[in-house]
């Protein structure tokens, strides 16, 4: 998966891809994420799938 995300644009459809990547793909994903407004749907949607897949 890291080959193809990191060749992935930044842009906030390709969020969830991008975090699924690895190594800095998924760590400027990531910042991306945690500096999205609270109140942002796609950052509280995206940290409750986050959190789910992390528990499985």
């Amino acid at each position: 998966m890291n080959g193809l995300a990191k060749l992935l644009p930044c842009t906030p459809e390709t969020l969830w891809l991008r975090i699924l990547g690895k190594g800095v793909t998924r760590q400027q994903a990531i910042a991306e994420l945690t500096s999205m407004p609270r109140e942002d749907s796609q950052r509280s949607t995206t940290l409750a799938l986050l959190a789910n897949w992390r528990s499985l």
